[in-house]
């Protein structure tokens, strides 16, 4: 078995300028890179949301037109049988 080893919580002591900046460097970049990722998700969201849409536009029409073509179909009938009706 492998020994575990825990990184320490402890503040990180900058004994220098240019180890500060680094820090301060790094922590943008962090920040930078968190703000893209997010931006990307945020992107990834909106896609799906349009493709939801999408879909329920489509399946909309479609029940839309076969509604409409029962209505058709059911009225034609209905002439259909008055016509017949009255000629009889």
């Amino acid at each position: 078995m492998l020994p575990v080893t825990r990184r320490t919580a402890g503040p990180v002591r900058l004994n220098s300028p240019m180890a500060a900046a680094a820090a301060a460097d790094v922590q943008g970049a962090v920040v930078e890179k968190g703000i893209e990722v997010m931006g990307q998700m945020v992107d990834k969201q909106l896609q799906i949301i349009d493709e939801a849409q999408e879909k329920a536009e489509n399946f909309l029409k479609k029940e839309v037109r076969s509604h409409q073509q029962d209505i058709s179909i059911d009225y034609g009938f209905l002439l259909c049988f008055c016509s017949v009706s009255l000629t009889s």
